[in-house]
Formats: structure tokens, C-alpha cells, sequence
């Protein structure tokens, strides 16, 4: 398994560019340092490792679902079964984003969010978009990735159809925008 994680990491680092060759560097230290029983050392290698490709990454979602209740927490939520709903019926949005920053507030680390919602129907053209409907943050002592939003939208006098629903998410401390869009069918 050691060997596995480490030639991920590597492969990974020879397709980065070279100021991210330190994924590499930190694979084979988590690997010495898991050899020599260092288990929190070697964890800690490879979390620096995932923090370069993090910064580097794109804000996009791991995860962005249709649910039939807001998520209790990263990871805690019921998928709704279908992208089915009536109309006047709250669309509930589950979504775990990947590649947002952190800034440094005294002992702590903080992210936050600004996102819009942007609705379509089945033509493209846009019905409805607001920006700035919801601000998310995550104030830590740690940089943590294992973050989860959830949106509610409640959407009413939509005609029976298919629509898109857009939602994007503005890193205000990188810069980074990231999108996700689901489809809906109004019954």
C-alpha cells in the first residue's frame, strides 16, 4: 500500500510543473518515515504534498448532489433518488468543493464563499440568477479540506419542464471561481 501512495505521488509530481516537485520529495519522506514506525510524520508528509496539489487546483466540486435533506456534515447526507420535484418544492443541494485557500486570522485559518445561482431551461436561456445568495466560512485551527455546503433554493412558478440549476462558488481568498450545474425536472 506504502509503495502504491508513493508512486501515485510521484507519477503525479513528473506531470506538475517543477515548482511542484516537492509532491515528490514529500512522497519518499512520508515513506522513510512510515518505515521507521513515524506514522503522524509520514501522514504529515503527504498532507504538504496534497496541500501543492490543492493550491493548484481549480476550485471544482468532489462532490455536488441532490438531496432530500440539508447535510449534517462532510460526507452525512441522504442523496435524493431522482432530480424530480413539485413545484414550490425546496431544491436541496449538497456539494463538497476541492481547491479552495485558507488565510491566517491570529491562531487560526479561515476560507470563505460567495455563491450564485444561475437557472436555465432546457434551451439554455436563463429564467432566473442571483449572485452573492449565500456566504459560507470555516474559521479552523487547521486547513481543513473536508468542507461541505449546502444550498437551498426555493423556487416557485417554474412550469413543468427541465431545467439546469448553476451554482457557483467565489473563493474570496484565492480568486477562484467553481461552478456545478444539475439538471431538475418540474412535475
Amino acid at each position: 500500500m506504502r509503495k502504491i501512495i508513493a508512486a501515485t505521488l510521484l507519477t503525479l509530481a513528473t506531470a506538475l510543473p517543477a515548482s511542484a516537485q516537492s509532491i515528490g520529495d514529500k512522497a519518499k519522506e512520508a515513506e522513510g518515515l512510515l518505515a521507521r514506525g513515524r506514522t503522524i510524520e509520514a501522514i504529515d508528509a503527504l498532507d504538504q504534498a496534497i496541500d501543492v496539489l490543492w493550491e493548484k487546483a481549480p476550485l471544482v466540486f468532489r462532490r455536488a448532489v441532490w438531496v432530500t435533506q440539508k447535510g449534517e456534515g462532510y460526507g452525512i447526507y441522504n442523496q435524493k433518488p431522482n432530480n424530480t420535484f413539485s413545484d414550490g418544492e425546496p431544491f436541496l443541494l449538497y456539494g463538497e468543493p476541492v481547491g479552495f485557500g485558507w488565510r491566517k486570522q491570529g491562531d487560526a485559518w479561515q476560507t470563505d464563499f460567495i455563491a450564485d445561482v444561475a437557472i436555465r431551461d432546457s434551451n439554455g436561456k436563463q429564467l432566473f440568477a442571483k449572485e452573492g445568495f449565500q456566504r459560507f466560512n470555516l474559521t479552523s485551527r487547521f486547513r481543513n479540506r473536508e468542507f461541505m455546503v449546502n444550498f437551498t433554493y426555493n423556487i416557485t412558478g417554474l412550469p413543468k419542464g427541465n431545467y439546469q440549476v448553476e451554482t457557483t462558488l467565489r473563493d474570496e481568498v484565492t480568486g477562484k471561481k467553481g461552478s456545478v450545474t444539475l439538471p431538475v425536472t418540474i412535475q
